[in-house]
């Protein structure tokens, strides 16, 4: 399967020589394109296998995973992955994930090909799983203090900046705040697999997307959520495997 995390660890070394940046760009966008691509077909080839096999796996030490954002979006609306979407999105509680659980992944074939986190990962963190050319994106949650809504994380650049040049200047991503009514979780039956999903699935929805029922192929977390707060001050920092 093809792994193609050197690209971006080239773009790491180059982008600060410009004239090793000018050399390299053109053959990077397109080499970026072509990744966006093949992710995209891969994903829609092996997002249920690989969906399987996590949830097999996950079995063996009893970790609560529900699926969320996009996923849950296409379990509840479409039962299958929505068109537009290149990977798997799920929850976990922070408090309740395991230790060993990179190593207990690994053991089943998934990679952990990335991580972002806030104070160690004490607070905010998100790890990417890859299987089958297939990448499994974990945002972790916690409850709030009286136990009606559960919040998360994602991290993201400025949109008005070159990612790169943003994150060397600010150390790595803003964090963003997502928090959700909390209700608890039921099973949802997608595609064969009986999954968790969050009970107010649809009031969970809406905080985030709104009218999550009409498809939104140029969605972005950062013009369009309606539940996420912006924090400047908590920089998550990134490190590719």
């Amino acid at each position: 399967m093809k792994d193609f995390s050197f690209i971006y660890r080239l773009a790491d070394r180059f982008h600060a020589n410009k004239v090793l940046r000018f050399l390299f760009l053109k053959p990077y966008r397109k080499y970026k394109y072509h990744v966006s691509l093949y992710k995209k077909k891969a994903f829609h080839e092996r997002a249920h296998t690989v969906l399987t096999l996590f949830y097999e796996a996950l079995e063996d030490i009893d970790c609560l995973c529900w699926l969320d954002f996009g996923t849950l979006i296409g379990a509840v609306r479409e039962n299958g992955f929505i068109a537009h979407d290149d990977d798997i999105d799920v929850g976990m509680f922070l408090k309740d994930r395991p230790k060993n659980l990179e190593k207990h992944l690994a053991r089943h074939g998934f990679k952990r090909s990335r991580h972002i986190m806030v104070d160690d990962g004490q607070e905010a963190l998100e790890e990417t799983y890859t299987l089958q050319g297939v990448s499994i994106d974990i945002f972790y949650f916690h409850l709030s203090e009286y136990g009606n809504k559960m919040y998360c994380y994602e991290f993201v650049t400025d949109p008005d900046r070159l990612p790169r040049e943003f994150m060397d200047e600010v150390g790595g991503f803003w964090t963003m705040k997502d928090t959700f009514p909390y209700q608890g979780f039921s099973n949802h039956s997608f595609l064969g697999l009986t999954v968790k999903i969050p009970s107010n699935y649809d009031e969970h929805l809406k905080a985030h997307y709104g009218n999550y029922m009409e498809p939104d192929s140029d969605w972005d977390s950062f013009f369009k959520a309606q539940n996420t707060a912006l924090m400047k001050d908590k920089i998550g920092m990134l490190k590719w495997e």
